[in-house]
């Protein structure tokens, strides 16, 4: 499957999850947001990173609030339809797409735990998250 770049709607989160055989560690710790040819990248700040998991649709039939999403700790953040592509770019990293109020939401919950931002370009459409790297509240 072909893995866009984000429309300029949503944005494809990459996240370091995988070990270097490509197996799911179900953590993360460090993730790549692209928006066009745009992108922007955090590091956990904890040693282990942070618990992950997947969510598709249910194979059992039953709806669930969490299909179709990314868990991160004890919250879910939403992704587009079933986006969630496994080994993009190399074994370590599996993405999802995100619509830009998620993935606006996904850096102020990383912001709150302690995340650093270690590079972003110029991404006019998330620099109300972004200034809270720069010390804002």
């Amino acid at each position: 499957m072909a893995v866009s770049k984000g429309d300029g709607m949503n944005c494809q989160v990459h996240f370091c999850c995988n070990n270097e055989h490509g197996r799911f560690r179900g953590r993360f710790d460090a993730l790549v947001i692209y928006l066009g040819d745009r992108n922007l990248e955090l590091t956990s700040s904890h040693e282990d990173g942070l618990f992950i998991r997947f969510e598709s649709l249910p194979t059992d039939g039953m709806p669930s609030r969490y299909e179709n999403s990314v868990r991160i700790r004890s919250r879910n953040f939403r992704s587009v339809n079933e986006s969630h592509v496994r080994h993009v770019g190399n074994l370590l990293w599996d993405s999802v797409e995100l619509r830009i109020e998620a993935t606006k939401s996904l850096i102020r919950y990383l912001h709150s735990l302690g995340w650093q931002l270690d590079s972003c370009d110029d991404l006019p459409e998330l620099v109300d998250v972004t200034q809270l790297f720069d010390g804002g509240s």
